[in-house]
């Protein structure tokens, strides 16, 4: 989730080569426990194993991602790639062939709210890293099982640093830090806009109930039930909600789609989201009208007859 990658370019076997659009992946060298703990499923094929080493066959995983954009009529498994220019660390070796084992879920690694790059893993056996991230998933409490792994490094060989041991949530937190306060700005935003309405549907229903307040006093006269007078008033309202509610979801239709990249797992259109919006303001706007008509049902009809 920091944004940092491993490009690596590669060539697909029995394919023709163009060296200015070669295949591009993020590699990464991983053990075969990993995908285990982070409990990523396996599509097609076969996980590592530990005997996946240095004297084994060179051998690969991909995600879903990949597979879909360079083999979407036939499986990658047993399919070779090899890629395009020579290890740095041993430049005058061959370049070798990768065999594909199997194909995995895919995992986010540059942020939720970024399109899922493909990835490639080789087993760590085969391709040992400088430098590695240690992941552990564990029942106790992650923040006190720091000292921990230090110690069990240290047993190991102390001339390893153990550094930036944070959990799984404070991770994503970071990642989401940003997006977040965003979000929960606009959410101030939508609920004083929210409040303004309903103190100006209110405003605008009290004044009209006025201003019909001698109407009101020669229905009640002529008969009319005060439970008469406060339907037509929600049944008003109701048609206000009508056209008010059908023009915010248009507008809301149209305008969600600036809100897309600031989105992840929901849609844009949301059927629950706007439903319960939707629902929320018809329910505001009818408590706008029930007050100030209610207030207008409970005025003495003598007193109404005289309001000029």
């Amino acid at each position: 989730m920091d944004g940092q990658r491993n490009q690596f370019s590669f060539v697909i076997e029995n394919r023709p080569v163009d060296s200015e659009r070669a295949p591009v992946a993020e590699i990464t060298s991983v053990t075969p426990a990993y995908f285990s703990v982070l409990k990523t499923p396996l599509i097609s094929g076969r996980f590592f194993s530990d005997s996946d080493d240095t004297k084994a066959q060179q051998v690969i995983l991909i995600d879903e991602a990949l597979a879909r954009r360079y083999w979407q009529d036939n499986s990658p498994v047993g399919q070779r790639i090899r890629p395009v220019t020579r290890s740095a660390r041993n430049p005058n070796a061959p370049i070798p062939w990768f065999t594909i084992v199997g194909v995995v879920g895919n995992i986010k690694s540059d942020g939720f709210d970024a399109p899922g790059a493909p990835h490639i893993y080789r087993p760590v056996f085969q391709a040992p890293p400088y430098a590695s991230v240690v992941f552990l998933r564990t029942n106790s409490d992650p923040g006190s099982i720091g000292e921990t792994v230090r110690a069990e490094v240290r047993r190991i060989d102390p001339g390893i640093p153990v550094f930036s041991v944070r959990t799984m949530s404070s991770v994503l937190s970071a990642s989401l830090a940003e997006r977040r306060f965003t979000l929960e700005l606009l959410g101030v935003f939508a609920g004083v806009a929210l409040l303004l309405a309903s103190i100006g549907i209110y405003g605008v229903m009290a004044y009209a109930f006025t201003q019909r307040t001698n109407e009101i006093g020669i229905r009640i006269a002529m008969g009319a039930q005060r439970t008469d007078i406060l339907k037509m008033a929600l049944t008003e309202g109701a048609v206000t909600i009508a056209f008010g509610v059908g023009a915010g979801l248009f507008g809301s239709l149209v305008l969600t789609r600036f809100l897309q990249s600031m989105l992840f797992s929901v849609k844009p259109t949301d059927l629950v989201t706007f439903a319960t919006i939707a629902a929320l303001l018809a329910a505001v706007t009818l408590l706008a009208c029930y007050v100030p008509a209610h207030r207008a049902t409970r005025v003495d009809p003598l007193v109404a007859l005289r309001h000029e």
